[in-house]
């Protein structure tokens, strides 16, 4: 099996000013394999309630609340294949930053792992950890402070969204090939609060890939 992987080109919204919901157009691609659509979303003062790809209802993967500062990742099995509207939601007007991701190679029942969630308001790292239970999963993470706080992404991580507006958003994935503990970073400019939320994604079970070559390979006999 191979680590789930990100396809095409991601996308980001936010709004610097008070409103009640974030819309972020994004490109999904035609005919993936295993596809998942992944929403990364900060804001302040409160959680988003909710987040739909073209009016499809997205499943709540893991929040995180410091108080100050509140995550939010969301996902969609083989969400629909074109350039359409994340809509994320909220009770009350708020300032708010989202990424929005495809994956193709994901698990299409039960894709989430584990999950972690933790803050801070001193030193100028940020470092937590999550351990796997399964081979070939991608860890991703959203880390969120004040805007005038610049992230530095750990070594071992590719950052996959960044967004300065009222407050600073960062997301990055690393790749997972062996069950064990993953640590995700970031290096701070400055000891100010942040938040640290992330889960990794499973890649289909061996049954389900061993199915799909079987289809491929009658299809090339056919």
């Amino acid at each position: 099996m191979a680590v789930p992987a990100v396809n095409g080109t991601n996308s980001t919204g936010s709004h610097a000013s008070g409103a009640t919901s974030l819309t972020i157009s994004h490109t999904v691609g035609a005919s993936l394999s295993n596809s998942l659509l992944i929403v990364m979303h900060s804001g302040i003062s409160q959680h988003a309630t909710g987040a739909t790809w073209n009016g499809t209802a997205m499943t709540l993967a893991k929040q995180g609340d410091g108080g100050q500062y509140f995550n939010t990742i969301w996902y969609l099995v083989a969400p629909e294949a074109g350039t359409l509207n994340v809509i994320i939601s909220f009770a009350s007007q708020t300032r708010s930053n989202g990424g929005v991701i495809t994956l193709t190679g994901a698990r299409q029942t039960s894709p989430i792992d584990q999950t972690f969630d933790a803050n801070g308001n001193t030193g100028t790292s940020v470092s937590d950890t999550l351990t796997s239970t399964e081979a070939d999963t991608l860890v991703m993470d959203v880390v969120m402070g004040n805007s005038s706080t610049a992230f530095g992404v750990g070594a071992d991580q590719i950052e996959q969204t960044t967004i300065n507006n009222s407050e600073r958003m960062a997301t990055s994935t690393e790749n997972a090939a062996t069950i064990g503990t993953y640590t995700m970073s970031w290096t701070k400019s400055d000891a100010s609060a942040h938040q640290h939320t992330g889960i990794n994604v499973r890649a289909p079970a061996a049954a389900a890939v061993a199915k799909i070559q079987s289809n491929l390979l009658l299809m090339n006999v056919g």
